[in-house]
């Protein structure tokens, strides 16, 4: 087998494997935690599991739109397996950023495609960002003086609930982790064969035209000009 089409089957393999642990996560999670409504508590006070249904895209804008969401998702798709599909040897790490992207769409895209209410999310995160009276920031600025921004900070929740998220989100992010160093590593861009001839005939030196070189006097110039001097005597 070519190395290319190893890689190919590579990135179709692993879209499988990541949409299973996604479909399978999120068949656990309507099990556990949406049929005995019960929230799972993993790390105290950072990490939980509590299931919910997004009718919308992410931080649930769009909200209701479900489809036309799958219309986008599915053009989406469509234009992330055309591009992986012409990734070369050299590539590798776009094709994989494009398996990971296009493995989250599609666990969302089956979602918004089933029965269910929405895609399901039941990843939840709380995120301790020094908010509130006794938060880092509060205190920071008190040190400093800085009243106005000690009463801004103060008015928020030491903890940021961030939004619920599923492992097909994460695939996502992985992927556009992936892209961005992708890009960043990015040689820059070849110059056109054409482009790079025309410079050339350009840089070549124009031929230096010979110049006449005169003669040197003769020695009867010499000798008329002394006859001349001597009848001038």
């Amino acid at each position: 087998m070519p190395e290319l089409w190893k890689y190919r089957f590579l990135y179709i393999s692993a879209i499988v494997v990541l949409f299973a642990f996604d479909q399978g996560s999120k068949l656990w999670a309507i099990m556990v935690l949406d049929h005995h409504n019960t929230v799972l508590p993993v790390i105290n006070g950072f990490l939980e599991f509590k299931i919910t249904y997004n009718d919308g895209a992410a931080w649930g804008i769009l909200s209701g739109w479900t489809q036309g969401l799958a219309v986008m998702s599915t053009v989406m798709i469509i234009v992330i397996l055309t591009v992986l599909g012409k990734t070369s040897l050299k590539d590798r790490l776009l094709g994989w950023a494009l398996t990971f992207q296009v493995s989250g769409a599609f666990g969302n895209l089956y979602d918004r495609l089933s029965t269910r209410p929405g895609v399901v999310d039941f990843i939840n995160v709380y995120i301790p960002w020094g908010g509130g009276e006794d938060g880092f920031w509060y205190r920071l600025f008190g040190k400093i003086g800085l009243t106005s921004a000690q009463n801004y900070f103060a008015k928020f929740d030491p903890i940021y609930d961030y939004p619920i998220f599923n492992l097909a989100d994460i695939w996502v992010v992985i992927g556009t982790v992936l892209l961005l160093i992708y890009i960043i590593r990015m040689p820059p861009e070849i110059v056109p064969e054409k482009v790079l001839e025309s410079t050339a005939v350009q840089q070549i030196p124009e031929p230096v035209t010979s110049q006449p070189v005169s003669n040197p006097p003769s020695e009867n110039h010499y000798e008329e000009g002394e006859s001349k001097d001597d009848s001038s005597h």
